[in-house]
């Protein structure tokens, strides 16, 4: 199928998505010199409430990159095809420590509270993962989502929590599970999950610091239950002295200990 959007002839060249309430296809430039087939993703909204929550969520947003446009009764998007290199398989199958997934996971939170979309939007942008990762280590959106849930009342309060899923998955594997970060990450999203953007970015800045944590008061009470009965006799053999010197220097001080030697034989060795 053929469009003219924005006087600009665009034919469909895959599908990407057949969904409940929509469909996303892959479009590319009709009698373009373009190499790149696909040149833009096309949300084709074919459920008429969602159309209608749609075009009011984009009524009070204006994006070059991301324009709406008819087509007989379909609403639909227009936004940038790009390739996917989703940042969740990235982390799984290709990062190198956990201060990498880090660096990782605060690149993302950046890209969400940077990126002008509507927090509708977005919103569905994190819930279904739609974050990649440039060679260079850089988030991007990609746009092939389903609108199914799409609901005009999101605010950046669900936002955040999302995000805070996104990042206790991106550091979910078994050999970070007892870093005090991911330990406390967990329990948060458990109690109700974070209010803002930011509550989440300041946690991701503080992971490195406390990443190793729990590992190293493992170690130091393991430390003390193997010489607990070591320091506890030292410390008692240490009071046990410390205690006869006292009653040692208290009973000279009663019996005037020393006074006895001013006299030896018939010399008072006390007198000048």
């Amino acid at each position: 199928m053929e469009y003219m959007v924005y006087d600009e002839l665009i034919r469909e060249t895959g599908c990407l998505l057949e969904g409940k309430v929509n469909d996303v296809m892959t479009a590319g430039k009709v009698w373009s010199d373009d190499e790149e087939e696909n040149k833009y993703v096309i949300l084709k909204v074919k459920d008429a409430e969602t159309s209608k929550k749609l075009a009011n969520i984009l009524s009070k947003f204006d994006r070059r990159d991301f324009k709406p446009f008819s087509v007989g009764d379909s609403y639909c998007i227009r936004s940038p095809y790009r390739k996917k290199r989703g940042i969740v398989d990235y982390v799984f199958t290709m990062a190198d420590s956990f201060n990498e997934i880090v660096d990782i996971c605060r690149e993302a939170m950046r890209r969400v509270m940077i990126t002008d979309l509507p927090e509708a939007i977005k919103y569905l942008m994190i819930k279904e993962r739609k974050l990649n990762l440039e060679e260079d280590g850089r988030v991007y959106f990609t746009y092939d989502l389903d609108l199914t849930e799409l609901d005009e009342n999101i605010t950046e309060k669900e936002c955040a929590r999302e995000c805070g899923y996104l990042i206790e998955e991106l550091v979910g594997d078994e050999k970070y599970a007892d870093f005090m970060c991911v330990t406390l990450l967990k329990a948060k999203n458990s109690n109700g999950g974070y209010e803002d953007y930011n509550d989440v970015f300041q946690d991701i800045k503080n992971m490195k610091l406390l990443g190793r944590a729990p590992r190293r008061f493992e170690e130091l009470r393991e430390f003390i239950d193997k010489y607990i009965y070591v320091i506890l006799k030292g410390f008692l053999i240490a009071g046990v002295v410390a205690l006869c010197i006292a009653g040692i220097i208290y009973l000279a001080n009663v019996f005037e200990i020393g006074s006895s030697f001013d006299i030896i034989g018939t010399e008072n060795l006390a007198k000048p």
